[in-house]
């Protein structure tokens, strides 16, 4: 579940364009799956624009109670961006399939661990994102996160 936010933050601009922040986001857990699990208690993601970046906040309560803050600036141009707080990932790179589609290759010390495929509503209101590869554990993943605009 940790930075299921990037996959939040394009929606087909233009090549080098931001688009516009979507303030808050915030997990519809009744919508959502998780395998194997167990699921999140809560995730709330915050987007901020800052200049020719998307900045991504996404804060997480496990299944156990502990909290973990994942963040990184998402590039509207492909380009490979750190990213702190996560334990799966260490980086990410983002690119637009089409207008309500955008696709997040994520890597730790830069091998490929996870996809993530976020499709926009028609609305802009939710934010359907699969995810699959490994997480920290190695084990396999396969995660459906619904996240809606607050």
């Amino acid at each position: 579940m940790l930075g299921v936010w990037l996959v939040l933050a394009a929606s087909g601009p233009a090549p080098g364009q931001v688009p516009p922040a979507r303030p808050e986001w915030k997990l519809n857990l009744a919508k959502s799956t998780f395998d194997p699990g167990p699921p999140p208690r809560s995730t709330t993601t915050t987007l901020f624009t800052a200049g020719r970046y998307l900045k991504v906040v996404s804060t997480t309560v496990d299944a156990n109670g502990q909290i973990s803050v994942v963040e990184y600036r998402v590039s509207p141009d492909g380009e490979e961006v750190p990213v702190t707080g996560a334990r799966a990932y260490d980086s990410l790179s983002m690119k637009s399939i089409d207008t309500n589609t955008t696709e997040a290759t994520r890597r730790k010390n830069g091998k490929v661990v996870q996809v993530s495929t976020r499709v926009m509503s028609a609305d802009g209101r939710t934010a359907t994102i699969t995810t699959v590869g490994t997480d920290e554990r190695g084990r396999k993943i396969h995660d459906v996160t619904v996240l809606e605009r607050q």
